[in-house]
């Protein structure tokens, strides 16, 4: 029972590290929604935030960041889980995260691809076409996305933590492994990435 309780307990810390970027990314946008809002800037004559002024760009600047962060949630969680979970080289884990969760959104899209669903088949003009009703085509049209420029499945964060969970398992497995001679080059850290 004591076991169970520090893996759960392992996990839950290695959550908090990217959940830790959260908050900062929704202050980022609370703030700058409040202080971009045009009734806002009427009301208060606060001219020095208008549309065009060096402060609005750099306002519009932290929005655009504060997006970026909700946006690639789900390879935040990926690296953070892998960094969490893993033992040792978690460095290595945090790489073998990244090229993981590019792999699985791949092989995603080749799948979908031999299955003829692409960006232009899952359209809602398209689907509409088809027969589809407006909530028909807006459900099907929400099971997809894109992610890094990938046409992929929406699977959101839980991919992430799939991918970051699978990462750090290998990491912590195969980090130590040795190679033979001629296969040395790609021992230890090296084979981590590539299993």
């Amino acid at each position: 029972m004591k076991n169970i309780f520090s893996v759960l307990q392992k996990i839950g810390r290695a959550f908090m590290l990217p959940i830790a970027v959260l908050p900062m990314a929704g202050i980022l946008l609370g703030v700058v929604g409040a202080f971009t809002n045009p009734v806002l800037i009427r009301t208060y004559n606060l001219t020095f935030l208008a549309e065009g002024t060096v402060m609005n760009k750099i306002l519009i600047l932290f929005s655009t960041v504060g997006s970026l962060v909700f946006a690639n949630l789900p390879i935040l969680f990926a690296v953070g889980i892998a960094i969490g979970l893993a033992n040792i080289n978690k460095e290595t884990a945090a790489l073998s995260a990244v090229l993981g969760f590019l792999i699985f959104h791949v092989v995603i899209n080749l799948i979908l691809k031999f299955m003829n669903i692409t960006p232009d088949v899952i359209s809602v003009d398209y689907l509409l076409q088809s027969g589809k009703t407006m909530a028909e085509a807006q459900g099907i049209k929400a099971s997809y996305a894109s992610e890094l420029g990938i046409f992929t499945l929406q699977i959101g964060v839980f991919g992430g933590i799939i991918c970051g969970m699978v990462s750090a398992y290998i990491t912590n497995k195969f980090s130590n492994t040795a190679l033979p001679d001629y296969l040395a080059f790609f021992s230890g850290n090296r084979l981590v990435p590539i299993v």
